[in-house]
């Protein structure tokens, strides 16, 4: 019984935190100058959503959990902010294999 009840409760607040998960656009570009000058590559993440309508770059993508279908990523920022993202196939199916080869190659 009393395993049922936590069952339930955590199901209500991933409920919850998944209903109040950030919106936006994950964008990677090739020509960007890094972020963080110890990385010594080309190309940077950018996060654009309504509180970056212009877009911030990140400092890194961490893949924490790859499900096939839907990958839950954790965005670092320069300001050391970490945001927690839920990525699906369905929004985009022609590009997914794109996305998860690059977080993958540039996380």
């Amino acid at each position: 019984m009393f395993g049922l009840l936590l069952w339930l409760m955590w199901g209500a607040v991933a409920a919850v935190n998944w209903r109040d998960s950030p919106v936006g656009r994950l964008q990677w570009a090739a020509v960007a100058t890094p972020v963080d000058d110890l990385l010594k590559r080309d190309g940077a993440w950018f996060w654009h959503s309504t509180a970056y309508q212009d877009g911030v770059a990140l400092l890194r993508v961490e893949r924490v959990q790859d499900l096939q279908r839907w990958m839950l990523l954790r965005l670092h920022n320069p300001d050391g902010a970490r945001t927690w993202v839920w990525v699906a196939r369905a929004s985009d199916p022609q590009r997914w294999d794109d996305l998860r080869r690059a977080v993958v190659a540039r996380g």
